[in-house]
């Protein structure tokens, strides 16, 4: 996406007060992370860039952006530092939901992985955009490398897809005697 075309993206809005609290910071800071949600409380010592990338994740899905409405159902159950296979499970199953809930059934599950991989795409010039906007602004990289945390996740989601969810079939073979 153009940067200088969408001067108030909403995701940018909205990460803008983090983003500047910590241009200055390094990914590799250590930090203590506490994640309140109604059902559960999160706590993890990590690092900031994943500390940031999880914050900016749950942001960027609610923030009204419509290339990011999609990922709204899985705020709902969001997942504070997923691991890339878990964000997998998560989106994948999230998006066929989706697709079974507005659609009259004819698709087929390759075709779903297809507007899946399409959709990324489009995440990808999100991710780009907010990039670009961050880089303007940061000295260091904590903030900065938080986005391309999120970006590699939406990579690696592209290409399991591509390999037909090979990567998860494990979690539903049956073990036999």
């Amino acid at each position: 996406m153009d940067v200088t075309a969408h001067t108030y993206c909403p995701i940018a809005v909205n990460i803008s007060e983090i983003a500047e609290e910590f241009k200055d910071r390094l990914s590799t800071e250590e930090c203590k992370v506490r994640c309140r949600t109604p059902e559960r409380i999160y706590m993890k010592k990590t690092n900031l860039m994943e500390a940031i990338s999880s914050i900016f994740g749950i942001i960027m899905a609610t923030s009204g952006c419509p290339v990011l409405d999609v990922f709204k159902p899985m705020a709902r159950f969001h997942l504070p530092f997923s691991t890339g296979e878990e964000t997998t499970f998560r989106a994948v199953s999230m998006f066929l939901l989706r697709d079974h809930f507005s659609s009259d059934g004819s698709n087929s599950f390759m075709d779903a992985m297809k507007t899946l991989e399409r959709h990324y795409e489009l995440v990808k010039q999100v991710n780009e955009g907010l990039y670009a906007r961050i880089k303007s602004i940061s000295s260091e990289d904590a903030d900065k490398n938080a986005i391309v945390m999120l970006h590699s996740l939406s990579q690696l989601l592209c290409m399991e897809a591509n390999c037909n969810l090979n990567s998860l079939a494990y979690l539903f073979k049956t073990k036999t005697s």
